[in-house]
């Protein structure tokens, strides 16, 4: 099985590994065969360093005025 949660607060994916934790451990209570294995983690935006995420922000910012000669509408304030 392969799953995916996402959220930008780490206590909201802390509540949510919690829960999925204990639905695999309920499985294997009741003789499902369980393997499970992590293939990758992504901080939260908390982790992150500001400045890296302005410097990211500003590059897609770039490429998106060089690919459509606009700005993107989510930026406009």
């Amino acid at each position: 099985m392969l799953y995916e949660f996402r959220s930008e607060r780490k206590e909201n994916l802390d509540y949510m590994e919690e829960q999925f934790r204990s639905l695999l451990a309920q499985g294997a209570s009741e003789g499902m065969d369980i393997t499970c294995r992590l293939i990758g983690e992504r901080p939260c935006q908390g982790e992150v360093d500001p400045v890296k995420a302005e410097a990211l922000l500003e590059r897609a910012i770039r490429a998106v005025v060089s690919a459509t000669g606009q700005t993107p509408q989510w930026l406009l304030r």
